[in-house]
């Protein structure tokens, strides 16, 4: 079931419509549909890019997923906060963290501000920009569910009022 909704995701997104939603521990076929992953850590961008290359990444931090394992496994319990081992974890999660924002600022220091290779322009059909639409998602949640949005420390999570 789920991944006959990741793949009608994934078919809306070609199509050009803006597509963001979060996969409790996807099975490997699911997390295979996904083109690009966000993995956020203690309210911290632990990885942003092409799906595929984020074992890569994980492995150059020395963080390696065993043969035949599901990767989307291997990511949340690599980020998890582990009971009785919090330091440990706090520690893994920090460096991992780090080195992504090193890498990240270094590939980023080599563009101009105004070099459409950061950011190119592109043409959208929609007269609002994916922020505004992700921005009136939350108001229509807001608006069904009679709840407010509420920020938490690595999530966006529905509060009662």
């Amino acid at each position: 079931m789920a991944q006959n909704i990741v793949t009608m995701l994934t078919d809306m997104a070609k199509r050009g419509t803006t597509v963001i939603c979060t996969i409790h521990q996807p099975s490997s076929e699911v997390f295979a549909l996904f083109d690009k992953l966000l993995l956020i850590a203690e309210g911290r961008v632990a990885y942003m890019g092409p799906a595929k290359d984020t074992v890569n990444f994980f492995q150059s931090c020395g963080l390696i997923c065993p043969p035949n394992y599901n990767p989307a496994d291997f990511f949340v319990h690599s980020l998890a906060t582990i009971p009785g081992k919090e330091e440990e974890s706090h520690g893994k999660i920090t460096v991992l963290c780090d080195i992504f924002e090193t890498t990240i600022s270094k590939s980023l220091h080599h563009y101009t501000e105004d070099s459409d290779l950061l950011m190119p322009e592109k043409k959208s059909p929609y007269k609002a920009n994916w922020l505004q639409q992700f921005l009136a998602v939350l108001g229509s949640i807001k608006n069904k569910t009679g709840k407010i949005m509420k920020r938490g420390r690595s999530d966006i999570v529905l509060a009662k009022k």
